[in-house]
């Protein structure tokens, strides 16, 4: 896993399985940079990479490889009507994905 992207992938520190049982893990991806696309060209980072090592009681381990895309949003729509040669202000709502 590339050191900078150690902050991308995030999920509880234990996993508690119950003896012959299943159980469910979440893996939270919260990219802090965008991943290369057609629209933004000068951005070299094909994805974002990380990995979930779970180690077994038996002595045996599983590992997944985590790869994440983070590409541009969509575009908002908005309409707005005003008058000509005079002052306005919008005010636009942005939505922002970080805490």
């Amino acid at each position: 896993m590339k050191a900078h992207f150690k902050n991308y992938f995030e999920g509880k520190e234990y996993l508690e399985v119950p003896a012959n049982g299943s159980s469910e893990y979440e893996v939270i991806y919260k990219p802090l940079t965008m991943t290369s696309a057609k629209e933004i060209p000068q951005i070299k980072d094909e994805t974002h990479e990380g990995m979930l090592f779970f180690p077994l009681p038996d002595g045996n381990a599983l590992q997944y490889n985590l790869i994440g895309r983070s590409t541009p949003p969509p575009p908002i729509e908005m309409q707005v009507t005003c008058k000509a040669k005079k002052a306005f202000i919008q005010t636009l709502s942005i939505k922002n994905w970080l805490k």
